[in-house]
């Protein structure tokens, strides 16, 4: 049973970091359409 808990951890760090990840490139994507709609 404890290898199910250790696997379910993991996912979690995996799950976080996927959404860290997510959020970043949102946020990077949105800052580059506004740097191009100012330019044009």
């Amino acid at each position: 049973m404890e290898y199910v808990w250790s696997f379910a951890s993991g996912m979690q760090d995996v799950f976080q970091n996927l959404m860290i990840a997510l959020l970043v490139y949102v946020t990077l994507a949105t800052v580059l359409m506004a740097a191009l709609r100012r330019k044009h």
